[in-house]
């Protein structure tokens, strides 16, 4: 019986000596820093402080790619799951505010390797800077799902109660302001990203968009076409010179992106 209960106790001391003691807070830093390490990508985290029980709140995490903010999270709120740590793994989830909506989700930091499953619910693309980054500004409203396994993975997403600016891709003003929603899917290895389909719509017309972004680099193709529903054939005056045929435009698109 004191066997049984010295081990318990023996138990309970390693339990909580390990994240009181063993993990401090600068640590717990630099195992998320370094999760990203091999990537082109850096994260930024303000005000960690550890709770009980393996919790830890931030008061602000950012993206970084090249010194440009991509995403910003305030008021992250996060929990190390304890059990991982006895399998060398880190198995951490979170949850915060981003652009008035919400986004949670789940890292596990492999020996060797990492896993991402991250979640975002109605977040508005103004409060999110990767959008004026890439060159669509205004107001959206962003859900998407993200899951990636070390330098695989894919993304889905949609934009709704879109209101955009019209967009200067490689000299050429496309008129994005027609369209009010936005869905995509997208496969992701290592730098390059493949458009496996995005679609927009607005009032009598729609959009394709396929194609490769390759770092910071575009190759892509937007097709638009407009039905007879359509009302004012003078917006598309910037892209004359790329119809094909009455109603049907296909633009390319090959540029960099600014980070």
């Amino acid at each position: 019986m004191k066997k049984i209960l010295f081990s318990g106790i023996l138990a309970v001391l390693i339990f909580f000596g390990l994240w009181f003691i063993g993990i401090s807070e600068g640590l717990l830093i630099e195992l998320i820093k370094n999760s990203l390490k091999d990537t082109p990508l850096s994260v930024e985290i303000t005000d960690l402080r550890k709770g009980l029980f393996y919790n830890f709140k931030s008061q602000g995490v950012m993206l970084k790619r090249s010194d440009k903010t991509l995403l910003s999270i305030e008021n992250v709120a996060g929990r190390i799951h304890p059990l991982s740590l006895f399998l060398m793994r880190i198995t951490l989830s979170f949850k915060g505010d981003m652009g008035g909506g919400r986004i949670h989700g789940r890292f596990d930091l492999l020996k060797g390797g990492r896993q991402a499953n991250v979640h975002i619910d109605n977040a508005n693309i103004e409060g999110i800077p990767l959008f004026a980054t890439i060159g669509l500004r205004e107001r959206g409203l962003l859900s998407g799902e993200l899951k990636l396994k070390d330098d695989i993975g894919d993304l889905r997403f949609s934009i709704k109660e879109a209101r955009f600016e019209r967009g200067l891709f490689s000299g050429v003003m496309v008129p994005l302001d027609l369209f009010y929603t936005a869905r995509g899917a997208m496969a992701i290895k290592g730098e390059t990203i493949r458009v496996v389909s995005f679609s927009m719509e607005g009032k009598g017309v729609y959009a394709r968009i396929k194609g490769n972004i390759t770092g910071n680099m575009l190759d892509l193709t937007i097709e638009i076409m407009r039905d007879s529903s359509f009302e004012g054939s003078s917006l598309f005056s910037t892209i004359e010179s790329y119809k094909v045929s009455p109603g049907y435009y296909v633009i390319p698109i090959k540029s960099s992106l600014s980070f």
